[in-house]
């Protein structure tokens, strides 16, 4: 189910028309950075610098241009031209709608059912070529590592925006910018370049040095960051454009050599080389019209997939050398990531706290539900160690991480901390344990089943009033487990259950009496119904308004493991048989590690990462090393292939 999420850095969603492209960014931001935005460092005086690459409306991406501005007050303009220019540059508002300048990605994800994505004939996996923009992590992690420690506290990290139909944070079709999200990264460039030259490692500023001098010491400083900023070797070329915007503004600016020196880091932080990661793939097109990602490319692509992070020196010496070349180039980069195992392996956790929603859930004052409730609530994760973190890794290692899926579904045993004791309500007298406070142990608990019966996910699909959802519950599985689509609710139409104090398996009874309810309804409310026998915390009850708990329900919409079903053990018993399920997980492994939905083309790498996770005993690890070493990992074209 599609959510609006934003991280703690939250900036208001915009209209289409606001947004601005990668394209845009690159033909028109440098040119205007100079004079119009950076008042900080201009401070109403005049300057000159460069225009930044130009691309024009027929030409294409040009080298390095010129130009020129005058502060006045603090505004000017710049303009980019040279070997870039081929018509008018384009400017924020030009766009209509977000991505128009990337090619649509084919219709995929759970539009496709399992029997679509069937390997039959070549491997053609791969998407048309893109620019992915950095998440507020990557950004932190990339400046962390120019810098050698963390960005300040007080840098407003500009990127907190997640598209509401994007099931991963992680899916990146080619993200535009609003124009706020432009302004925050002006200010968040100004404010890590003062960082950066406080630093000072090259000692620009402590040499007190002028001229020639100092020129060459920004190429050294540019050189040195900018190959973890740009993720690739800055050429040469690179390196005297920004040397002659600090020697060019060395007199006009208030802040002296420092302010000239934190402009060129400045407008390197706003370069579209570091703000995006290009994926558009090297050297001749194969049959199939597909292009390998460059060394690089490819090097950014493993880091950033597994690490949110720039490429480690190992990477890039891999990238620099050549040794990225065969696929076993590629497994040993990604084996030396993930390790031997998942444990401390920060994608597996973030994959497993977005599917299944643990870090949304909300806090006690937030949820208003009765004070009998409110009394037995904990959030154990915002409010205390992290339960699901514990449990899960307790999954994963049970069987020599062996078999991962169907243990997440099924498994009896889970991790209580003693402030969740009431929330999980174990029946202290028939399990003989006295928690403390601070205590944990481990239990197994033979009325609950894997992540389908933990709190947390009860709780995110509830009403936060008291009511459970069991709609939505049996959503979640229908698009999560089964991999099947819902359509929307139509526009016009607002379903209201009755307020009357009733059983939900009561009211719900209203969607089988409406046809055009019930279309859609049989695929999710028998399944949703099997959760009654917990309340919207997640604890265990035996009444509902008064009459009993009726926990009932069947599983639908498969095919092949239809039928009836009383709780949620026997759901995910059920539901841990289904192969066609367990596809579905690797489905969504892919989609939050490729970062977009999978397509037809895509069908032989799933099968094989299919393949490559039952050979190794329902391993994880294998799981990830397959997909990222897979066609649709690799490559890259220029139209959908065919």
């Amino acid at each position: 189910m599609s959510q609006y999420r934003t991280s703690e850095d939250h900036l208001p969603e915009h209209t289409p028309s606001s947004r601005v492209s990668p394209l845009q960014l690159n033909g028109w931001l440098l040119g205007v950075l100079l004079t119009s935005a950076c008042t900080g460092f201009l401070d109403g005086s005049s300057g000159t610098g460069p225009g930044g690459p130009g691309i024009g409306a027929s030409n294409g991406v040009g080298g390095p241009t010129s130009g020129s501005g005058t502060g006045g007050q603090g505004v000017g303009a710049g303009v980019g031209g040279g070997a870039g220019s081929g018509g008018d540059i384009a400017k924020p508002g030009d766009v209509t709608q977000p991505g128009l300048d990337e090619p649509p990605l084919p219709s995929g994800g759970n539009q496709l059912g399992s029997a679509d994505l069937k390997c039959a004939g070549a491997n053609i996996g791969a998407i048309p070529a893109r620019l992915v923009r950095l998440t507020n992590d990557q950004y932190r992690n990339t400046v962390a590592a120019a810098l050698g420690s963390q960005p300040d506290s007080k840098v407003f990290l500009p990127f907190g925006y997640i598209a509401a139909a994007d099931r991963y944070p992680t899916l990146a079709r080619s993200y535009t910018m609003t124009d706020d999200e432009l302004g925050a990264a002006f200010t968040a460039a100004e404010q890590v370049a003062d960082q950066l030259v406080q630093a000072d490692k090259a000692g620009c500023i402590a040499a007190n040095l002028a001229g020639d001098g100092i020129a060459d010491c920004v190429k050294k400083t540019v050189q040195q960051i900018g190959a973890t900023l740009f993720r690739r070797p800055v050429t040469a070329d690179e390196a005297a454009t920004y040397a002659k915007l600090t020697t060019d503004n060395l007199g006009a600016l208030k802040g002296g050599r420092q302010a000239a020196v934190a402009l060129a880091v400045a407008t390197m932080l706003m370069s579209p080389d570091f703000l995006y990661r290009a994926e558009l793939g090297e050297g001749p097109a194969d049959a199939h019209g597909r292009m390998r990602l460059g060394p690089w490319e490819l090097a950014s692509a493993i880091s950033y997939t597994l690490a949110d992070a720039p490429p480690d020196a190992q990477l890039q010496a891999a990238a620099r050398d050549g040794k990225l070349t065969s696929v076993d180039d590629v497994k040993g980069q990604v084996m030396r990531y993930v390790g031997s195992t998942t444990k401390g392996t920060s994608r597996f956790y973030g994959f497993m706290k977005e599917y299944l929603g643990w870090e949304r859930v909300p806090t006690k004052d937030q949820v208003a539900i009765d004070s009998t409730s409110k009394e037995g609530y904990f959030n154990p994760v915002t409010e205390g160690p992290r339960d699901p973190d514990a449990t899960i890794q307790l999954w994963l290692e049970s069987n020599g991480e062996k078999d991962f899926w169907k243990t997440a579904l099924t498994s009896h045993r889970f991790i209580i901390h003693g402030r969740t004791f009431e929330s999980w309500d174990l029946l202290r007298s028939s399990y003989g344990v006295g928690l403390e406070y601070a205590d944990s142990r481990t239990l197994d608990i033979d009325n609950r089943a894997g992540f389908l019966s933990m709190p947390f996910f009860m709780l995110n699909l509830s009403t936060f009033t008291g009511e459970n959802k069991a709609v939505q519950r049996g959503r979640w599985i229908r698009e999560n487990i089964e991999c099947q689509s819902i359509p929307e609710v139509p526009i016009g139409v607002v379903p209201v259950l009755p307020p009357d104090p009733l059983p939900m398996r009561a009211k719900l009874k209203l969607h089988t009496k409406d046809a055009s309810c019930n279309a859609c309804h049989q695929f999710m409310d028998p399944m949703g119904l099997v959760f009654e026998g917990h309340d919207d915390v997640g604890r265990t009850r035996a009444l509902d308004h008064g009459q009993p708990v009726d926990e009932s329900g069947a599983v639908v919409g498969t095919g092949t493991i239809d039928g009836p079903v009383k709780g949620i053990p026997e759901l995910a018993t059920k539901l841990s048989g289904w192969q066609d399920g367990e596809f579905c997980f690797i489905r969504q492994n892919a989609r939050y590690l490729f970062g977009r939905e999978e397509t037809v083309p895509d069908a032989c790498s799933l099968r094989d990462a299919q393949k490559a996770y039952e050979d190794a005993g329902g391993s994880y690890v294998a799981l990830v090393n397959a997909l990222l070493t897979s066609d649709s990992f690799l490559y890259r074209t220029k139209e959908p292939p065919q």
